[in-house]
């Protein structure tokens, strides 16, 4: 048993460091000095993360304590203490529900490394254990930021006690277990029903694209479920309370009820180990099934030549296609600003009389709406940041364009191109549909539309460039090139301190000082995002073709 244990445990530190590893670029072939600036990159780039992860768990944590504290007294005078902790619960199960299916598909399933861990003499279930506990540690992470405020809120009340505590410690340890066996559940059918269809990548797109849009819906209406929360305790507590793993988890801690929790570990337990045990029993038919619904027979034809960037253009496309993950992960930022334009056009009025209320002029808080829009936009954008993994998703197969007479500038530039058009078109598409909501003056629609589309650009260069610098190839996913890795890190907040940066200066130096209007502002803004997009050109077409000569798979 304990040989077990040690297997399982090897698995999951390998698949944790090889997680770490991504954000770092390192090389087989370095000398002392590399290695030794190599391991400071990863302390530092181990500090920064701790600190990004460090301020968000704070900021989420400070609005749930929000919440817990003022529906804590309410729920309690009413009898229904219990509610507290469910909706904790709810609230851990879902997100951690929706981040597991994204993962499963790509950890369990589709994973890169399967079959080279089945060549192996391991078995089948130590690899699926590493995997789902691998999938847990984030999990577990998000329920700090949501339970922990719920138990220190309900202390502090004087409600709780010491089973309280340890109650609260088994059931924060199984709660995960139970989304994790749901989301295994639905990745398994998603799995078993798209491998023998012909284009299961749309299925898979749509299924995973569906999930997304209802977390978003989820978000967007997030504020109107709090405040039901607050008015309609007792009508919630009623339906909730039909609902057996959640109103004995709930009970458990509330009412410190020792059988509501063996009712609830039941729940989370049983179905854990049953189809962990199913999954295993069949973890080598899942991986192994072909893929194929039909196969394709060559047939002679007359040969089309193509330009070299055309042609390099269309190879980014089939990859992208290809692959259902990434079309959800680097489209992300895409569905969001064309969803934030609709919306924002549906609610321009609510909008406008909120920006130009008499209360913000009277305090001079007044905000162009167009200010508004253009930051929405572009926030949106930056949070795919695709084009920071556009080199590193070459992976192993480096050697193929390297075999070819094209030069590595024509290789780069198509991947800016890539996402130039994939991320541009959808924003350019949603800043126009802000623009006609919006209404103004000719010279105004034509900044809304021209500033959201040159940073576009910024993007794309800025991405591939710092992508060249960090490029990362021995993922085991093709989602983790695309999602980790300290590129895509810098690349998204270093394009949100660009957005901040314009708006301090336009906030605190060229309107009140030197009272230049907004319209005017952009025009400088769109000056100066085009001149630092000019010179990261600059340097790709030149040293950075040079580092694509010389980078090291």
């Amino acid at each position: 048993m304990s040989n077990d244990f040690r297997v399982i445990w090897q698995l999951t530190k390998v698949s944790m460091r090889g997680m770490g590893r991504r954000a770092v670029p390192l090389s087989s072939k370095r000398t002392k000095l590399q290695k030794a600036q190599a391991a400071g990159k990863k302390v530092g780039t181990g500090a920064a993360m701790a600190v990004l992860m460090l301020i968000l768990g704070l900021i989420f944590g400070v609005m749930f304590i929000a919440i817990f504290f003022v529906t804590r007294d309410i729920y309690v005078e009413a009898g229904i203490g219990w509610l507290y902790f469910a909706i904790a619960g709810i609230i851990v199960f879902f997100f951690s529900l929706i981040t597991a299916i994204f993962q499963a598909q790509a950890t369990i399933f589709n994973a890169k490394d399967n079959e080279l861990l089945l060549a192996m003499p391991i078995k089948p279930r130590y690899i699926l254990t590493a995997r789902i506990l691998g999938m847990l540690v984030p999990e577990y992470l998000f329920e700090c930021v949501v339970m922990i405020p719920a138990l220190v809120i309900w202390l502090i009340g004087g409600y709780g006690t010491v089973a309280t505590c340890v109650l609260w410690l088994l059931e924060f340890i199984l709660l995960p277990l139970f989304a994790m066996s749901v989301a295994s559940f639905i990745g398994w059918l998603v799995a078993a029903a798209t491998a023998r269809l012909k284009r299961r990548n749309i299925f898979s797109t749509i299924f995973t694209l569906a999930f997304f849009l209802a977390y978003m819906y989820f978000c967007f209406n997030m504020s109107g479920a709090i405040q039901k929360l607050f008015d309609n305790g007792e009508a919630i507590a009623a339906s909730l309370r039909n609902v057996f793993p959640v109103y004995h988890f709930g009970a458990a801690l509330a009412n410190g009820s020792v059988v509501s929790f063996l009712i609830f570990a039941l729940c989370a337990l049983v179905p854990f180990i049953l189809l962990t045990y199913l999954l295993s029993a069949n973890f080598i038919k899942i991986v192994t099934t072909s893929r194929a619904a039909k196969k394709f027979e060559y047939r002679a034809g007359e040969m089309k030549a193509a330009p070299v960037g055309g042609a390099l253009l269309r190879r980014e496309f089939r990859r992208y296609f290809s692959n259902a993950g990434l079309i959800l992960n680097m489209s992300i930022g895409a569905v969001m600003a064309l969803l934030a334009a609709v919306v924002f056009v549906i609610n321009r009025d609510t909008v406008l009389s909120m920006l130009l209320s008499p209360e913000f002029v009277e305090l001079g808080l007044t905000i162009n709406p167009a200010f508004i829009a253009i930051g929405i936009l572009m926030f949106c954008s930056t949070t795919s940041a695709g084009a920071a993994g556009l080199v590193s998703l070459e992976g192993k197969t480096l050697w193929l364009l390297r075999s070819l007479p094209v030069r590595g500038r024509d290789v780069l530039l198509a991947k800016v191109r890539f996402h130039v058009v994939s991320a541009g078109i959808p924003l350019f598409l949603a800043s126009v549909i802000m623009a006609v909501g919006l209404g103004g003056n000719a010279l105004g629609t034509i900044a809304l539309i021209l500033t959201p589309t040159l940073y576009t650009l910024f993007e794309g260069y800025f991405g591939v460039a710092l992508d060249l610098q960090r490029a990362r190839f021995d993922w085991t996913n093709e989602v983790q090139a695309v999602k980790q890795g300290m590129s895509v890190f810098i690349t998204m907040f270093g394009s949100w301190a660009l957005i901040i940066a314009l708006g301090v200066l336009y906030g605190l130096v060229l309107h009140p000082l030197l009272h230049i209007g907004f319209d005017a502002f952009l025009l400088v803004a769109d000056a100066i995002i085009l001149g630092v997009t000019v010179m990261i050109r600059g340097w790709l077409v030149n040293g950075g073709e040079r580092k694509w000569n010389g980078i090291d798979s």
